[in-house]
């Protein structure tokens, strides 16, 4: 208890004074008394020293202090003044007048006097709380559904709660004061005095059950019964509670029966599931139909099937109870019974419990059901590959039978047992691989090429021959035994774990072979059980080659992005470069030695040098861009593929080695400029990435091109740090690299390996380690060889005739430049528009030649040479086209139909006159006009 005290005016003061006037002695032995009093108690007490009942009242404020107990320490001993403090709210008034010495007895009264309120208000605590406890009991037990009771030692009772009294059929007053025989009457009454004689001379609770009559209901009541006593022992009757248990003992009744009902039907289940059909059906479907009957208890169960046509049913299987004679042959047509197959294809069973009143049952009980003296009939379609081929027929005779949810469910599983026997009979072979399942599947798993395995516990309890060896070992039981985990990367331990528990959704993971090297897997597990244990048994399928062919789909889209930029790049750079070129070579031929100083000249001669290696440079992106399109093979000048890849590689090069070549004369080969190119570029990107840290010119790359009988034989040696012998192992697996994170997919060499297997070709390599590599590209001699290059004849000379040339290219600059360059000979009409010239010649305006740019907006030389074909014939024999690159696969297919009439960009002055020329006398002589060409309705 706690004790606070408060003080008013000149009453506390002087008190307070009075205490610390008392020497240190008597201040300590109060304080010691009081605090001992207050200590350790419940609650709060408030000693107040208080003069007024107004300040009595303040503190008695439901703001300040509403159940705490308040003493009151007062000069004033009238009383008359303690009654009006008490009234105020005082608990307790001390009078201790001012004048009065403070001693220690002083402190002991008020001391004593707080202990005995602490106790009264503890008392009065416990008191009101033994009320609520009773209250709330009183209640419990009236609202509870069990009847609860007491009777004394004659057996009268003395308390019953409302459900009691209702389960006896009276009110709580009826019972009160009876004894049992007065209620049940003799024979019941005696029984129930026993139970309670016997509760009482043990003094230990009893249980027992008894039926009882109840408004005419028998119904079951459990009792528990124990003796009543007295708060020191005595015996003072007998107290029970009584449960009305006859629902739930029902319902246990009610669910043992479905359970029997259930064993019964899964045990007939189980053992036809047993039963071998697929030899004799006809003996298996009798043996399914006798086990329906025999579990039912029908008279009759039959099995009626289908005809070709889905009209008529004819009963195949029919067993008569008790005579165990079958019957077959019957018939029932569709229009006789259109509800009845309305609903076979409707439902999945055809319940009727009584055939005389269930709607829709009225004709079949006229055509089948009241001739047959068939009471009750449960149908059940059969059916195989999503049609019904036949109807197993469940019928009682004399009462109705209702039929039972279990029931139905039954006859419904002894349907799918007839689909199963249908099933069996056409699929013999595959019902004996049913039975013998299991060792089929270890046998199979055995021989797949895939890889799988078995775990239990995560311990490899089977691996097949494919998963030894992918983990690199010769047998599979180097890794029976062994632990999943330990074979895993540590870096995915979690989704080894995943795997250990069966997950079924296919999970990536890198696993470790024998000799320590990471290959990536995809795994997928599945729990089933495996030689009678639970296991998980998984397939792992290798994503190396998959990753592979991924990172070179990426690598391949990657270079026809590239290709197609390069192409895109060479076609707008030798537009400008074409009438850069042509400008020099007329500024060339136009001025006289005279006109120019030396420097000059040298200069105009240097600026001719630079475009021409631009153009060079161009023609090499093209042909690295152009084979990208077309897979198709053809004979492929390796030399000069060789010399492209040198200069493509010059400045990967020039830094780090010296360059030699070692050519001899060669044929040509099966292929495509850019697969070899791409062979060659890395194969001396390669190299040159081998080389050590010292001065280029002690680097040396040597390439050499020769051929023996059946192969061209490229060579690309190095002398630069080497490989080992495990690396050479493997320099041409896909992903091994080399070199620094960042720098290399390790897809080069491996690209460039399938590449030449894949052309009929093979790739070697000789390395030693700080003396140098050499890569040995062997490939095919093409089997048509390219005709050798002749010298043709100029084009006929037409005389002193200045031919008249239109000239349509959307670049005015190039229309500019071939008129310069023509100037002396002909009369050129440049035009940026193939519409404009179209209208021209639509005007009978004539041309000795035509030269076209193939790539032009709105209208591109393909769209007008279709159009120029059906305008003017005879113009379309004098047309030629100009090009700086293919771009899209229509164009390609053009330029290799009119190859003989196509010059490239950019031109050079002679080509340029003898193609003008050619163009000249092929209109001239009436020869024929270039193959007819008409654009495709829809280009893919």
């Amino acid at each position: 208890m706690k004790a606070l005290l408060v003080g008013e005016s000149d009453a506390a003061d002087a008190i307070a004074a009075r205490i610390r006037s008392l020497g240190d002695e008597a201040a300590a032995v109060a304080r010691a008394v009081l605090h001992a009093a207050i200590a350790g108690a419940d609650g709060a007490i408030v000693v107040a020293f208080a003069e007024s009942v107004s300040a009595v009242a303040e503190l008695r404020d439901p703001h300040l202090l509403s159940e705490t107990p308040l003493f009151v320490v007062t000069s004033q001993t009238a009383p008359a003044v303690h009654a009006e403090l008490r009234a105020a709210g005082a608990d307790e008034v001390i009078a201790w007048p001012t004048e009065t010495p403070l001693f220690e007895h002083r402190y002991r009264a008020l001391a004593e006097r707080i202990r005995l309120r602490r106790e009264v208000a503890s008392a009065t605590r416990a008191e009101a709380e033994l009320r609520t406890s009773e209250e709330r009991l009183r209640r419990l037990v009236e609202l509870a559904s069990d009847a609860i009771f007491i009777k004394d030692r004659g057996g009268r009772y003395v308390f019953i709660n409302p459900a009691g009294a209702r389960a006896l059929g009276a009110s709580v007053d009826q019972v009160i004061g009876k004894t049992d025989l007065e209620i049940f009457g003799e024979e019941t009454g005696r029984d129930v005095i026993r139970y309670d004689q016997l509760a009482m001379k043990s003094r230990q609770p009893i249980h027992y059950e008894a039926r009882q009559q109840v408004q005419g209901d028998e119904r079951l009541f459990t009792t528990s019964k124990f003796a009543y006593l007295s708060p020191v022992g005595d015996l003072l009757g007998i107290a029970g509670i009584t449960r009305d248990t006859t629902d739930l003992k029902r319902a246990e009744e009610a669910e043992i029966r479905r359970t029997k009902q259930h064993v019964a039907h899964q045990t007939a289940l189980l053992r036809l599931v047993q039963m071998e059909t697929a030899e004799n059906f006809v003996a298996g479907l009798e043996k399914i139909l006798d086990a329906a009957a025999k579990t039912l208890g029908l008279p009759r169960v039959s099995y009626w099937s289908l005809r070709d046509e889905p009209s008529t049913v004819v009963s195949q299987a029919m067993r008569k109870a008790g005579s165990g004679s079958w019957a077959n042959g019957l018939e029932l047509r569709a229009r006789d019974l259109p509800r009845y197959f309305e609903t076979l294809h409707e439902s999945q069973v055809y319940a009727i419990d009584d055939a005389g009143i269930t709607a829709g049952g009225t004709e079949l009980a006229t055509r089948y059901l009241d001739p047959n003296g068939v009471r009750s009939v449960l149908d059940v379609p059969v059916w195989l590959r999503g049609s019904i081929v036949g109807v197993v027929c469940h019928e009682a005779t004399g009462e109705p039978r209702a039929w039972t949810v279990e029931e139905q469910d039954f006859a419904a599983r002894i349907g799918e047992m007839v689909s199963m026997a249908l099933v069996d009979r056409e699929r013999e072979v595959a019902s004996s691989e049913v039975r013998r399942s299991e060792s089929r599947m270890r046998a199979l798993i055995e021989h797949l090429p895939d890889a799988v395995f078995v775990l239990h516990d995560g311990s490899f309890v089977f691996v097949n021959a494919a998963f030894a060896a992918y983990l690199g070992y010769e047998r599979p039981d180097e890794v029976i035994g062994s632990q999943l985990m330990d074979r895993v990367h540590p870096e995915d331990v979690s989704e080894g774990k995943a795997i250990v528990r069966g997950a079924p959704r296919p999970r990536k993971v890198r696993l470790l072979r024998r000799d320590g090297e990471a290959v990536h897997a995809e795994v997928a597990g599945i729990a089933l059980v495996w030689d009678g244990e639970p296991a998980t048994v998984a397939i792992a399928r290798d994503l190396t080659e998959r990753n592979r062919l991924e990172q070179q789909l990426l690598l391949a889209d990657r270079m026809a992005s590239v290709g197609t930029l390069a192409a895109g790049v060479a076609h707008e750079i030798n537009n400008p470069l074409g009438y850069v070129l042509g400008n020099l070579t007329v500024l060339s031929d136009g001025l006289t030695p005279d006109a120019l100083t030396q420097e000059m000249a040298q200069a105009l001669k240097d600026a001719v040098h630079g475009a021409k290696r631009v153009r060079d440079i161009v023609q090499d992106l093209q042909t690295f861009s152009r084979g990208e399109s077309s897979k198709r093979s053809e004979a492929v000048d390796v030399l000069r593929v060789m010399d492209v890849s040198i200069r493509m590689a010059h400045s990967a090069v020039r830094h780090r080695a010296r360059l030699e070549r070692d050519y001899r004369l060669v044929p040509a080969v099966e292929g495509t400029e850019s697969r070899i190119g791409q062979i060659f570029l890395n194969l001396i990107v390669n190299a040159a990435q081998a080389m050590p840290e010292r001065p280029a010119e002690e680097n040396e790359i040597n390439v050499r091109v020769t051929s023996d009988r059946d192969h061209v034989v490229a060579e690309v040696r190095d002398n630069g740090v080497g490989m080992t012998a495990e690396v050479r192992r493997r320099i041409f697996d896909p992903f091994f690299t080399t070199k620094p994170i960042g720098e290399g997919t390790g897809l080069g060499l491996s690209i460039c390996h399938s590449i030449v297997v894949a052309m009929a070709g093979s790739i070697e390599v000789e390395s030693e380690p700080g003396i140098g590599t050499t890569f040995r590209v062997r490939l095919p001699i093409a089997r048509s060889q390219p005709k050798a290059e002749t010298i043709e004849p100029p084009p006929p000379d037409l005389g002193e005739r200045r031919d008249r040339v239109l000239v349509i290219d959307d670049e005015p600059m190039i229309g500019v430049m071939i008129r310069r360059l023509l100037t002396a000979h002909c009369d050129v009409l440049p035009l940026t528009s193939a519409r404009e010239a179209l209208r021209r010649i639509a005007a009978d305006e004539r041309f000795d030649a035509i030269i076209c740019d193939l790539m032009m907006p709105r209208m591109n030389g393909m769209e007008f040479f279709a159009e120029l074909q059906a305008l003017a014939p005879e113009m379309a024999r004098r047309t030629g086209f100009l090009t700086g690159g293919a771009v899209t696969a229509q164009a390609r297919r053009f330029l290799q139909e009119h190859a003989e009439v196509t010059l490239e960009k950019p031109v050079e002055l002679g080509k340029l006159r003898a193609f003008v020329r050619t163009l000249a006398v092929r209109g001239a002589e009436g020869g024929p006009a270039s193959t007819r060409f008409r654009l495709p309705a829809v280009e893919k």
